[in-house]
C-alpha cells in the first residue's frame, strides 16, 4: 500500500465522521477517503482520486464526490435490500462463477474451483432456494434453516452434506452482507450431527470394498460387455472406459473423480522397473499416483484402443467424442433409474446392491481407494507416511479412516 502524505481530515455531517484528503506514493495528486457509516458491507468505504493538485480545491471537490457518492450508493443500496430472492441466487451464482475463473481464494482456505463451485450451487438451488421461496434472505430465520436441514435428512443426506450446504449458507450470507441486502447478524445454522460409528469403532460411510470383490466386479463388467449386444456404441464404449477406470483407481489408489483431469501423457514410466506415476491435484492436494506394471498395460491398452477407434483425445479417461467424462455422465453411467446396463445394476454395488461391505456399508466408486490404501497398509510393504503421499491424504485421515478400535482388554505394563 502506498504512503500516504499531507492527509487532511474532515467531516460531513449526517454522512461520514471519517473522510481524508491525502496524496500518495509520488503523486502530486489529491485522493479522497471516506467511510458513509450507514451503508453496509463494500457500499460503505469511498476511494477516489479527485485528480486535483490543489489542496483546497481537492477539498471541495472531495465533499461533492462523497455528497454524489452517498445519493447513489443509496439508492443502489435500496435496490438491494429489496431485491427479490431469484435474483439475488442468480447474481451470487454469477458472482461465484467469476470466483471459480479468476481462481479467488476462498475464505475458509483454498482457492474457488469447478468442485466447490458446482457443490454450493447445488445447495443453494437444490435445497436451499425451495425453502426460503420468495421470503427475503435477511428475514431468514433459524427456523428457516431447521426445515433446510430436515428436509437433507429426510431425503437421507449425510451429515458432511448438510455440512457443505451450512458452508454454502455462510458464503450466500457474506454475498449479500457486502452488498447491503442482509445485516451482520447471520441466523445460527442448526448442528451437524457427530459422526456416527459402527458397534466396532468404523465410521459409517462408504464401504470398504475387498480385492475380490473388486475383481469381481470387473469380471461382471467384461462379461457384460462380451455378452450383451443390445448396449449403444456410446454406452458401450463408456463401461469399457469404466472398466478401466476401475483398474486404475486399483492399482493407484487415486481419488474417482472425473472433474479432475488425467492427463493422456503419464508423468513418469519405467517399464524396466515396472511403475508409471500420474501428477493429481485433487482436492487442491498436489501428489503422484503410482502405479505397477499393471497401470502401465492399461495405459497402452487405452491408447491403442482410442487410437483403433479414431477417438481424438487429450486426456486418458474420454467420453466416445474425446471429451472428458463430466461427473454428470459419470454419474448416469453409474447409477440411472431404469438402466438394467448401469454398472450398479450389473455389478450389485450401490445403495440397493445387495453387496455391502463386511460392516455392511454400501459399495461406490471410492471405496476402491478406500481397498487400495487397506490393502497397502496390510501388505506392510511401504511405511506409512510412504503411502499417504503417494495417495494424497495424511496420517490422521488414514488413522481415523482405516483403523478400527480394538474393544479386547488390555493387560497394564506394570503386570
Amino acid at each position: 500500500m502506498s504512503k500516504r502524505y499531507d492527509v487532511s481530515s474532515f467531516k460531513i455531517k449526517d454522512i461520514t465522521n471519517y473522510a481524508k484528503i491525502f496524496r500518495k506514493g509520488d503523486s502530486d495528486v489529491f485522493y479522497v477517503d471516506a467511510t458513509l457509516e450507514e451503508l453496509t458491507g463494500k457500499l460503505r468505504r469511498f476511494e477516489r482520486s479527485t485528480k486535483l493538485t490543489n489542496r483546497d480545491k481537492a477539498l471541495a471537490k472531495a465533499k461533492e464526490m462523497i455528497k454524489d457518492a452517498y445519493e447513489h450508493r443509496t439508492s443502489y443500496g435500496e435496490i438491494e435490500r429489496t431485491m427479490p430472492n431469484k435474483t439475488l441466487f442468480l447474481k451470487f451464482t454469477k458472482w461465484m462463477h467469476d470466483q471459480q475463473r479468476m481462481g479467488t481464494p476462498m475464505k475458509q482456505g483454498g482457492t474457488w474451483n469447478k468442485d466447490n463451485l458446482k457443490k454450493y450451487n447445488g445447495m443453494l438451488w437444490n435445497h436451499i432456494a425451495p425453502v426460503l421461496g420468495d421470503k427475503p434472505l435477511k428475514n431468514t430465520t433459524e427456523l428457516d434453516l431447521e426445515k433446510v436441514v430436515n428436509k437433507m435428512r429426510e431425503k437421507g443426506l449425510s451429515e458432511k452434506t448438510i455440512s457443505n450446504c451450512r458452508t454454502g449458507f455462510y458464503y450466500l450470507w457474506s454475498y449479500a452482507l457486502a452488498r447491503g441486502t442482509v445485516g451482520k447478524a447471520m441466523p445460527k445454522f442448526p448442528p451437524i450431527k457427530p459422526t456416527q460409528y459402527t458397534d466396532t469403532g468404523v465410521k459409517q460411510s462408504h464401504g470398504h470394498a475387498t480385492p475380490k470383490m473388486v475383481k469381481d466386479a470387473i469380471k461382471k463388467l467384461e462379461k457384460h460387455l462380451k455378452n450383451t449386444n443390445s448396449l449403444t456404441k456410446v454406452r458401450r464404449h463408456q463401461l469399457y472406459v469404466f472398466i478401466q477406470w476401475f483398474k486404475l483407481l486399483a492399482d493407484t489408489g487415486m481419488r474417482p473423480y472425473f472433474d479432475t483431469p488425467l492427463p493422456l501423457v503419464e508423468k513418469d514410466r519405467n517399464e524396466k522397473e515396472g511403475w508409471i506415476t500420474f501428477a493429481r491435484n485433487e482436492k487442491r492436494i498436489p501428489y503422484v499416483a503410482e502405479g505397477t506394471a499393471t497401470s502401465i498395460d492399461i495405459v497402452d491398452e487405452l491408447n491403442a484402443y482410442y487410437k483403433e477407434m479414431g477417438i481424438d483425445n487429450k486426456e486418458l479417461i474420454v467420453n466416445w467424442n474425446g471429451e472428458p467424462f463430466t461427473e454428470n455422465v459419470a454419474n448416469k453411467v453409474w447409477d440411472k433409474k431404469g438402466d438394467d446396463n448401469c454398472i450398479t445394476k450389473i455389478i450389485d454395488w450401490g445403495k440397493n446392491g445387495k453387496i455391502k461391505d463386511e460392516w455392511g456399508r454400501n459399495l461406490v466408486p471410492y471405496s476402491i481407494r478406500h481397498m487400495h490404501i487397506t490393502h497397502a497398509i496390510e501388505q506392510k510393504d511401504e511405511s506409512l507416511i510412504d503411502i499417504v503421499e503417494r495417495c494424497g491424504t495424511s496420517i490422521e485421515q488414514v488413522e481415523r479412516t482405516y483403523y478400527t478400535k480394538t474393544p479386547k482388554p488390555r493387560n497394564s505394563p506394570l503386570n
